[in-house]
């Protein structure tokens, strides 16, 4: 289900299982109008290869957010396997990806309540990512920025392993600012900033655990 450039939509009582991304919220349109106001809940996600939550980054936009996904389950998130037509990727994509490019702001983005099944083939793959970014398939080759993002009471469980969860600014002019995660557990244990899967890079900002 890919929202682009369009705003008020709500995603419910769905069961979604798929070879590519669940939900892709994108910008294309020339007009640059914003994509807000996204509610996903009460779905079961299934992916086989690709990602549950897909922000950008083909971001034609000046903003993308306020978007809401809360009270879902992930029952299974791909293991790492190769992808035919898309190169050496190794298809363990993360649960959340939210990549801003075409100097758009990405803003405002909760998500809370979710139960998601990790397998130990996840161990050192990512399964929250973070970053702005460029990429062949946008139209302008120029990164955007990332503000307020909000994990709570999010439950990675099922095999216990270390999957990877990366923050990433890129420079001073895209940065990734205000990320907080409040009571996530990773297999029964509390995310802290001590957590060995995780990495903050240079150029973020505010980011908290509590």
């Amino acid at each position: 289900i890919d929202p682009s450039s369009t705003s008020e939509v709500l995603i419910e009582d769905c069961f979604i299982r798929t070879h590519d991304d669940n939900i892709s919220i994108k910008a294309h349109c020339d007009d640059r109008r914003p994509c807000a106001h996204i509610e996903i809940r009460n779905c079961l996600h299934w992916s086989d290869l690709s990602r549950i939550l897909m922000i950008g980054p083909e971001s034609y936009a000046d903003r993308i957010g306020d978007i809401h996904m809360h009270d879902c389950e992930v029952l299974y998130l791909g293991p790492p396997i190769r992808k035919t037509g898309f190169g050496d990727w190794d298809g363990c994509a993360p649960f959340v990806c939210i990549e801003a490019g075409e100097d758009c702001r990405m803003a405002d983005i909760l998500i809370d309540k979710i139960r998601v099944h990790v397998l130990a083939e996840r161990e050192g793959k990512d399964v929250i990512l973070i970053e702005p970014t460029v990429n062949k398939f946008m139209k302008r080759q120029a990164m955007g920025d990332i503000r307020n993002v909000r994990f709570v009471k999010v439950d990675f469980i099922g095999e216990p392993c270390t999957p990877t969860i990366r923050l990433w600014g890129k420079d001073a002019a895209h940065t990734v600012e205000g990320v907080s995660f409040e009571q996530c557990t990773l297999f029964g244990q509390p995310l802290t900033a001590s957590y060995p899967g995780l990495t903050i890079g240079d150029h973020t900002a505010r980011i908290t655990f509590t």
